[in-house]
């Protein structure tokens, strides 16, 4: 299995390596993001974003058949939508959980 984790924090990237991850990538580039558009299997969301475009391209990472998770919310004060014409030409699974937020969501 190899790990590619996506982090705002670039200086974070040696860390992340030696947590495991076999690639590590600015999370918010929108070039890099569209690059790796269809390429993994599992895609957990883990970040916090305050852009439209960025939760999008997240979405787009998944590819065909593979399963999409988020483990947060996003910042309410920005419009986010599933990316439906994507998710569902592509068979992929959305999943979720409110257990990667940092805020209470009650």
């Amino acid at each position: 299995m190899t790990v590619t984790a996506f982090t705002t924090r670039i200086n974070n990237i040696e860390s992340l390596h030696l947590l495991g991850a076999t690639d590590a990538q600015p999370s918010v580039d929108e070039k890099s993001l569209q690059e790796n558009e269809g390429k993994y299997d599992l895609v957990i969301s883990t970040v916090y974003i305050e852009s439209s475009l960025h939760h999008r391209l997240h979405q787009r990472l998944t590819k065909p058949g593979g399963v999409f998770v988020m483990v947060g919310v996003p910042n309410i004060s920005v419009p986010y939508y599933l990316d439906n014409e994507y998710l569902v030409n592509n068979e992929i699974t959305v999943a979720g959980s409110n257990v990667g937020s940092i805020k209470d969501v009650t």
